[in-house]
């Protein structure tokens, strides 16, 4: 016997298994009456239902007042009312009215067993009683069976013309799906669908046919295997889909339907989504109900400016040839004002997150190919974006870059990888904060060009004995101190990344000469301030400010000896 979906069902057959028999008997009737007034989509307290069955109200601290809807209720009355009668033993005899039994309400209606136990659950409730032969059946009165028929007629009507498919009809069955099969060997849902409309017959009932007719052998079946997709076939289905094969060719190469097919490709582009890494800067603005706000560009946005969308062929490495053509390109692209800056970064990131959010909502076990298109888009239009920002930016590359080399060589090192930078800026550039986007990509250009400068530094050359001492010399320090020294210079890249800013750390090195080797000595050549100041746009003052109190930082990791000649150098 089913359980029950509610608690206080059961609590309130505990309690009803010490009631007297008549108490007992009037709850058997006042479930009945109870499912003659419920209501479809409806949801009832806890006391309503104690108060129509048992004749009292809880008390309120007695019983949470929790609700139960329509659904759960129909299903847990029956089987109060059924549980309730078997406790009683009530001789069929004993009873007012008529009762019907599971075999002849079946027979009243012209339908299985079966349905009157689905109906059951609908609402359809009974009781057990004792009959002339001793034994238990469970019966319902015609007043619950009127009722059930008032409010289910529909389905009681469908339930009753359906009948028992005869051997000619099932024959003709069969055939019509050999048909299918033959010509179709793909298409084993729709040919169910089709073969159940023109037979009107259950969709379950042509179903039970057609997997009776596959066991049997030497006939033309559908694709269709007891086993799932394996990973190995899954992963060759892919990879041929991948090779241009079409989808009508891979349900002939692997003898599966096609929606086996797609479920397998769309399985595959899902695990690739998921690998995927979607970077995005959040904003509660993405959260909002106004989407229109943040993907369509008002009218006058763009109106003066030249929009080129286009991607730049190959911008991370220039040619040597075409350098001075290609510089001549990208200042052809126009600048973006920091309204149109900031309505494409929001557009930008909202993009990526409206992906991210759609990708979360994917089923790992069957996605939805519709989903994964939708993702796609988002992604490349968020692409898109990302090209127009990079086109109209790529002249600050340019622009930085000539301020740290001289030579044409280094020229175009530099300018593939202040591009590389450039991208990493415009994924990570944090709009929300309204600054602007030159300023923070010039940061990270400054700090990529002197991390070169740096890592070119450590190429040093081993210096001999004599040399140490030209360098004690010019460096007017005991020549015992060069490896304090040397051992300074090593740790000193991890101790400003450790402790200090970027600016800072940019600042330190170039005026203590960390970030440019000096080819006589094998030591760097420190800049002065008024040549920082130039470097990262700020006056010569400011940067003297910064540089001591960044050294007032380190004052507190460097022992005095190491601080005395870092500053020394």
């Amino acid at each position: 016997m089913a359980p029950f979906h509610t608690k206080f069902f059961t609590d309130l057959l505990l309690q009803a298994k010490f009631s007297p028999e008549k108490q007992k008997l009037k709850q058997l009737d006042a479930c009945e009456s109870l499912l003659q007034i419920v209501q479809k989509d409806k949801c009832y307290p806890i006391d309503f239902i104690c108060y129509h069955i048992t004749g009292y109200r809880p008390k309120q601290k007695s019983i949470e007042q929790e609700m139960v809807c329509h659904e759960d209720l129909i299903q847990d009355i029956p089987v109060y009312s059924e549980k309730l009668s078997r406790m009683m033993r009530i001789p069929s005899g004993n009873t007012k009215g008529k009762f019907y039994t599971n075999a002849s309400l079946a027979k009243h209606f012209r339908v299985s067993e079966k349905t009157i136990s689905r109906w059951r659950k609908m609402g359809l409730a009974g009781r057990y009683l004792v009959y002339p032969d001793g034994r238990l059946r469970l019966a319902f009165s015609d007043n619950v069976v009127d009722t059930f028929i008032r409010i289910n007629h529909k389905r009681v009507e469908k339930s009753a013309s359906f009948s028992q498919i005869l051997p000619v009809e099932k024959h003709a069955i069969e055939q019509r799906l050999i048909k299918w099969a033959a010509r179709y060997p793909d298409q084993r849902s729709e040919a169910i669908r089709r073969t159940a409309r023109k037979f009107s017959r259950s969709i379950e009932a042509i179903r039970s046919i057609l997997i009776q007719l596959e066991s049997q052998k030497d006939l033309d079946r559908f694709y269709k295997r007891t086993t799932g997709l394996s990973e190995t076939e899954g992963q060759a289905i892919y990879e041929a889909y991948r090779n241009g094969i079409a989808a009508d060719e891979l349900v002939i190469q692997f003898g599966r339907s096609r929606a086996n097919i797609y479920r397998a490709i769309n399985l595959y582009k899902s695990r690739e989504l998921v690998e995927k890494n979607i970077e995005y800067t959040d904003s509660h603005e993405f959260q909002s109900q106004n989407v229109s706000s943040i993907l369509d560009a008002p009218q006058d946005l763009f109106k003066n400016s030249v929009r080129n969308t286009n991607h730049v062929k190959d911008f991370a490495s220039p040619n040597l040839d075409s350098l001075g053509q290609y510089i001549h390109d990208i200042y052809n692209y126009e600048m973006l004002t920091a309204r149109q800056e900031f309505f494409l970064f929001r557009k930008y990131n909202f993009l990526k997150y409206l992906a991210e959010h759609e990708r979360s909502q994917l089923d790992s076990s069957m996605p939805s190919g519709r989903a994964m298109n939708r993702i796609r888009l988002y992604l490349q239009q968020a692409k898109e974006i990302q090209n127009q920002l990079l086109s109209s930016n790529l002249r600050l590359v340019v622009h930085v870059a000539r301020k740290h080399v001289n030579n044409e060589t280094d020229m175009l090192e530099y300018i593939g990888e202040g591009n590389l930078t450039l991208i990493r800026s415009v994924e990570k550039f944090d709009f929300t904060r309204g600054n602007k986007f030159s300023t923070y990509a010039t940061w990270a250009l400054v700090k990529r060009y002197a991390t070169l400068k740096s890592n070119a530094a450590r190429q040093t050359i081993c210096v001999s004995a004599d040399e140490a001492l030209d360098i004690a010399d010019n460096l007017r320090v005991p020549a015992s101190q060069i490896p304090i020294l040397e051992a300074t210079r090593k740790n000193l890249d991890q101790i400003l990344t450790d402790n200090l800013e970027e600016r800072e750390q940019f600042i330190l090195r170039e005026h203590f000469g960390l970030s440019e080797q000096n080819e006589d000595t094998g030591f760097r050549r420190p800049r002065s301030l008024t040549q920082i100041a130039q470097l990262v746009g700020l006056s010569k003052e400011r940067v003297r400010q910064i540089e001591l109190y960044a050294l007032k930082k380190l004052r507190k990791v460097l022992s005095v000896d190491q601080f005395e000649l870092l500053t020394q150098i």
